[in-house]
Order: C-alpha cells, then sequence, then structure tokens
C-alpha cells in the first residue's frame, strides 16, 4: 500500500484573537453565523439541489464501499458525502494515527493509495466526492489579523474527485481547512468539515454525512 502525508505546521492562534472570537461566538451565536456564511459564500450554490433535504440524510447505507458512497452522493444531488472517522489520539505522525484507527480495515478502498492531508489537526475525515464531481480543493481556512475569517490562500490538495483523507481542525471554535468540489458544469459545493458544539455530530451543510458514529466513537 502506498501510503504519503502532506503536513503544514500547526495553526496556532494568538491568545486575543481566540478570545476575541468567543466573545463574537457567544454573543451573535456561533451556528447563526455559521449558516448565515454558508448561503453567503455559496457553499450549497447547486440550483436544483434542495440542500435542506440533503442535510438531514445521515445514512445512506451499509456499504463502507467508498465507489457506491460517491454514487449515492450523485443520486441526491449533492457534490460529496463526507464521514467523521475519530480523533489523532496523540500520534505525532499522521500515518501512525491513520493505522491506530484501522481506516483502511473499515473502507478497503483507502488501503489501495492513500495520502493523508495534516493541517496539524485532531480530527479525521473522509471526504468521497460525488460520481459528478470532476475536481476537489482543500485549501487553509483560519482568521487574519484583522478578525476576519476565510480562505488563507494555502492550498493542500487539488484532484480529480478520488476519495481523500483529511486530518484537520486543532480547534473545535473554528474549522482551518475549507474544501470546494466542483463538477462539469461548473457547479460548486463549498464547505470546512467540524464537529457540531451541539451534539457533536458532523456539520459539513451540502454534504451527505455517512459517518459511523458508533465506530467512530471508539476511536
Amino acid at each position: 500500500m502506498k501510503k504519503t502525508v502532506k503536513k503544514r505546521e500547526s495553526l496556532i492562534l494568538p491568545f486575543a484573537l481566540v478570545l476575541t472570537l468567543i466573545l463574537i461566538l457567544s454573543a451573535c451565536g456561533a451556528k447563526n453565523n455559521a449558516d448565515q456564511n454558508s448561503e453567503e459564500n455559496g457553499q450549497a450554490n447547486l440550483e436544483d439541489a434542495d440542500w435542506d433535504e440533503v442535510e438531514k440524510i445521515e445514512d445512506i447505507g451499509e456499504t463502507e464501499d467508498l465507489n457506491k458512497i460517491s454514487e449515492s452522493a450523485a443520486e441526491t444531488e449533492s457534490l460529496c458525502a463526507v464521514a467523521y472517522c475519530g480523533s489523532r489520539g496523540g500520534y505525532a505522525d499522521a500515518l501512525d494515527a491513520f493505522e491506530h484507527l484501522r481506516l483502511s480495515e473499515k473502507y478497503p478502498d483507502l488501503a489501495k493509495d492513500i495520502s493523508v492531508y495534516d493541517t496539524g489537526g485532531d480530527e479525521f475525515y473522509i471526504l468521497a466526492p460525488s460520481a459528478n464531481a470532476v475536481s476537489v480543493t482543500i485549501e487553509g481556512y483560519g482568521m487574519d489579523d484583522e478578525g476576519a475569517v476565510g480562505p488563507d490562500g494555502e492550498i493542500f490538495y487539488v484532484g480529480d474527485g478520488s476519495p481523500v483523507v483529511l486530518l484537520c481542525n486543532l480547534s473545535d471554535l473554528i474549522p482551518d481547512t475549507q474544501v470546494t468540489v466542483e463538477d462539469k458544469d461548473g457547479n460548486q459545493l463549498i464547505f470546512s468539515p467540524s464537529l457540531s458544539l451541539e451534539d457533536g455530530k458532523l456539520y459539513a451543510p451540502g454534504t451527505i454525512d455517512f459517518t459511523d458514529y458508533e465506530w467512530a466513537a471508539l476511536n
């Protein structure tokens, strides 16, 4: 099995910026801000998709075949299916953490050829782009010196729509990656995978959630 890891230095936010963010979240409500930003930034801009319906779908079957999961995503008109797979578990090396979680045992497709894209974070995600997707871009996301939140210009990955393993999110207050999935017609789905502070489940508007929560809880 070919295994590679792409890594950047961990994102350490200055204390003043973290304090500012906490105050903003407390005053305005983190989830409301996230929902509003999703609409403004085009996180789900396929014209014909019913995103309210897509977001409610949490199970697309018992299959662990990533190709079938991608096909199921296409049938729901979403451009990507996402699964949270557990935490880093204290492993400094991303591939050691990957082996510890037994991800290639649960999802055999990952045993063939896998690259783990590591931002220095603690949360493992599998991105399974829709069968209709033709490109996937993963870039850095965070807060700038003026307190504005958005892409930071650092590109981690550009691919053709194959499944990707992402290790991200050093903080549970703000995600540190932004994923853009595009189809052949130029429609895009833009999201930042993270876990909800309300119920601990995947928060990635517009995607299909294929997380096995019982399995992930053991990791």
